[in-house]
């Protein structure tokens, strides 16, 4: 059994007709729009944000240009 929780009328439309249509293309990973889809491991440290941040941050505070 599954409970769905919404908060309001518009949020369990959305949700059911995000369940009856495939909108075609949601990410690279997904093969469907319909259903779960699931998040990589680490999924952020692996596409690298953590890391441009860092960079950008050292950038700014040493005054020197992006490589």
């Amino acid at each position: 059994m599954r409970v769905l929780i919404v908060e309001d009328e518009r949020q369990l439309l959305d949700h059911l007709t995000s369940q009856l249509i495939d909108h075609g293309y949601a990410v690279e990973k997904a093969s469907s729009t319909r259903g779960w889809s699931f998040t990589v491991y680490e999924e952020a440290w692996k596409y690298g944000f953590p890391q441009e941040y860092e960079h950008f941050v050292t950038c700014v505070l040493r005054d020197q240009q992006p490589a």
